[in-house]
């Protein structure tokens, strides 16, 4: 049986999601999973030692209490988290934490911290390059990313007139409190011609995939023109021009008449699957490919699969977080607004074995919480 038999068409995908599992013989492992959430109401890390003490409640239940929290002036004087800025180094248990405006918090072995932390030993602070000299026009940090297999964090910066570029850390475990992470390295549009940038995951094989607005029409092999929303898979630290990318109306990227600008990406490295959401008007909320997908020769191809969970009933996700070697997503909601990039929810959503089509399930924090980021530590 193979997943071209399966599903020879994205209408055919929807109707046969039950089947996902018998792709896949045996769903990915649940079992215990740590859980970050940032609250950007309190400006505080809320950690959950195991998931499961959450997803085992019945859907809509007030979650238990964070098992701990980790505080301390060098995460309240961060400003406003960037939306999906917060990522586990699993192999270094470092989390780092981004705000919008570029400044950088690491909290060093974070399984083990709780409480108020002032050390430089357990949390630091740097800037992702020069605040005056080394932004983009009307600068904006979203999502990051963290590959496991190098250590390398990259973080999403937009500007005006749909400018993007992606930064390239290497070894921010080391970089020293107080201080400034070189500015130059980055991946940008100088040879794909994308606009808008809207999201970003690591493949945790040094590779990154990054989800695009708009941009000019990419020409396949017999010369056919493929425009509108695209997903480029990098080779190393660059992407290139009208290879490894999926585009066009068969990706179902976008619906045509919704912008996707919050869109989000959340990879599996044990199936190597990307989740994507982005905002539809009807639909799946969330669709799955097969990171194999971006390099079969065909751009304008359909997803692999997609979750259940309709567009209507996720029209508040923002943002996704996935724990890489575990079977577990995680989601949050937000409210939009006409000024800034609106406020975070505390609506969070679970996603237990989406590698077997699960849907996901709503459970409410405590009131007041806004989630502005998410980490899942599937190593434990």
């Amino acid at each position: 049986m193979t997943r071209s038999r399966l599903f020879p068409a994205l209408t055919a995908l929807f109707a046969l999601l039950g089947t996902l599992a018998c792709v896949d013989p045996k769903p990915g492992d649940t079992s215990t999973t740590p859980l970050y959430v940032y609250d950007n109401a309190s400006h505080q890390v809320l950690a959950w030692d195991d998931i499961n003490t959450i997803a085992d409640l019945a859907a809509d239940s007030s979650a238990p209490a964070a098992a701990r929290t980790i505080k301390g002036d060098a995460i309240t004087n961060l400003g406003t988290l960037a939306w999906g800025g917060m990522v586990l180094n699993t192999n270094s248990n470092n989390l780092y934490l981004i705000s919008e405006t570029g400044g950088v918090v690491r909290v060093n072995n974070a399984s083990n911290q709780n409480g108020t932390l002032s050390s430089t030993t357990d949390i630091a602070t740097f800037t992702l390059g020069n605040t005056s000299s080394d932004r983009l026009a009307s600068s904006v940090f979203s999502q990051a990313a963290l590959d496991t297999s190098s250590g390398t964090l990259y973080v999403l910066e937009t500007g005006s007139s749909n400018a993007w570029r992606i930064w390239v850390v290497s070894n921010p475990d080391s970089i020293l409190s107080g201080t400034v992470a070189p500015a130059g390295t980055y991946l940008d549009s100088t040879i794909t011609q994308d606009t808008g940038g809207a999201a970003i995951a690591a493949t945790g094989s040094g590779n990154l995939i990054g989800f695009f607005r708009s941009g000019s029409t990419v020409p396949d092999t017999l010369g056919v023109l493929n425009g509108g929303p695209r997903l480029r898979l990098s080779s190393g630290t660059a992407f290139q021009y009208n290879t490894q990318v999926l585009v066009g109306d068969g990706t179902k990227l976008w619906d045509g008449s919704n912008t996707p600008a919050n869109a989000s990406l959340a990879y599996d490295t044990t199936f190597n699957r990307l989740y994507v959401a982005r905002p539809i008007a009807s639909g799946n909320a969330v669709l799955a490919f097969n990171q194999g997908q971006f390099t079969l020769g065909n751009m304008n191809q359909a997803p692999y699969g997609a979750l259940p969970d309709t567009a209507t009933a996720l029209a508040g996700l923002r943002f996704l977080a996935h724990a890489q070697v575990k079977d577990w997503m995680a989601g949050a909601d937000f409210t939009a607004s006409t000024t800034g990039s609106g406020t975070g929810a505390n609506i969070l959503r679970i996603w237990k074995s989406p590698s077997s089509a699960a849907a996901s399930v709503r459970y409410y924090l405590g009131t007041g919480v806004e989630i502005r980021g998410l980490a899942l530590d599937g190593s434990k």
